[in-house]
């Protein structure tokens, strides 16, 4: 067992080294893993393939992805655990590209070994974050020759999921159907995608379907049947949805919720109900709900109200060039109302007058 000296004295074995920075990356302490970065540096250390696997997720951890891959680049040997690490590294430091070259070189590269399962779904999250379907459907491709998707669920889900948010439902909702197991998060979101298109009557089917399977809806679930009332003017149905939530499901409704049953309100003209659920509410309004309120009253010419919402949503954010836009609206459509009134009333005691002087 070799002995490895430091000015303190020795770490007895590589293991210890190990330890050390398993250790460093539990309790996220940058100066110690930078002092031991040193020391497995000086040391000629950084080479060693357990070191070095461990340096980078320690690195990659601690957000310093730079380190990370300057410790990947010294390494002899790269094993499959430093490839996974400092992909997911990459993305989750915002830079995706760097990401998908590392797994295409991983690809070219490393043929007997393959990205584990939070690899891939790194992957495809960071394909919607590009709004790259191509990328994702490659990937999809890797993950099926693989033979991965049978084997993880959350992959599965993340491919539902990217599916339904770039618009394919149909494939979609082929991957959701070929799911081992289809938990909560594989449902919503297979319901917010159709949400998402206004296909209310499908959103409605999945939730049936879910309840069907003794599926648990959560506060997610409920968002995409308040916006799937909302795109059909549903506003009993949105009602009933909403009072079952917290009375049937105790969920306990949060501002998307609040915004999107306001909304549902709104469009359909019940401004003095939006208004007492505003009140009642059990959250503080934010600006995005404010913007809902004075929508409605844009489009059911509702100055009074939409003044009060007005005020709120400057006070929020008193740069809001929204709410400055459609309190303007609101003004110019009432006014614009006013003129056309008066126009006619002039109009018709013009042609009065005309009528008087000639049977005069």
């Amino acid at each position: 067992m070799c002995q490895i000296l430091t000015r303190k004295g020795m770490f007895s074995s590589i293991e210890d080294v190990i330890n050390i920075l398993i250790m460093c990356r539990n309790e996220k302490d940058l100066w110690k893993s930078l002092r031991l970065h040193t020391y497995i540096c000086t040391n000629g250390l950084e080479a060693h393939p357990s070191v070095g696997r461990y340096l980078i997720s320690l690195f990659v951890e601690l957000d310093k992805i730079w380190y990370a891959h300057q410790a990947f680049q010294r390494l002899l040997y790269v094993d499959e655990s430093s490839w996974n690490a400092l992909i997911y590294g990459f993305i989750n430091h915002g830079n995706p590209i760097q990401a998908f070259s590392l797994y295409q070189k991983m690809k070219d590269n490393y043929l007997v070994h393959c990205p584990c399962g939070y690899t891939f779904v790194a992957l495809l999250k960071a394909c919607i974050s590009l709004q790259d379907i191509e990328k994702g459907s490659q990937i999809h491709a890797d993950i099926a020759r693989i033979g991965l998707f049978e084997e993880d669920i959350f992959i599965g889900t993340t491919l539902v999921d990217m599916y339904a948010k770039f618009g394919f439902l149909e494939k979609a909702q082929d991957v959701f159907d070929s799911l081992s197991i289809q938990t909560i998060v594989s449902w919503n979101a297979l319901a917010t995608g159709y949400a998402l298109l206004g296909e209310s009557r499908k959103v409605f089917h999945v939730v049936d379907r879910m309840l069907e399977d003794s599926e648990v809806p959560n506060p997610v679930t409920f968002i995409s049947v308040l916006n799937a009332c909302t795109h059909q003017g549903l506003v009993n149905k949105g009602r009933t949805y909403f009072e079952y939530m917290s009375g049937y499901y105790d969920i306990i409704p949060n501002q998307e919720h609040f915004t999107c049953i306001i909304d549902l309100l709104g469009r359909t003209g019940q401004l003095d109900e939006a208004i007492g659920i505003v009140k009642k509410m059990t959250v503080e309004p934010d600006v995005v709900m404010w913007h809902t309120v004075l929508s409605a009253c844009q489009k059911w010419g509702h100055s009074d109200l939409g003044r009060v919402a007005f005020e709120c949503a400057v006070h929020l954010d008193e740069k809001s060039a929204a709410a400055y836009v459609c309190m303007s609206n609101i003004y110019a459509d009432v006014s614009l109302q006013k003129e056309i009134k008066n126009v006619e009333i002039s109009t018709c005691m013009d042609q009065t007058w005309k009528g008087k002087r000639h049977t005069g």
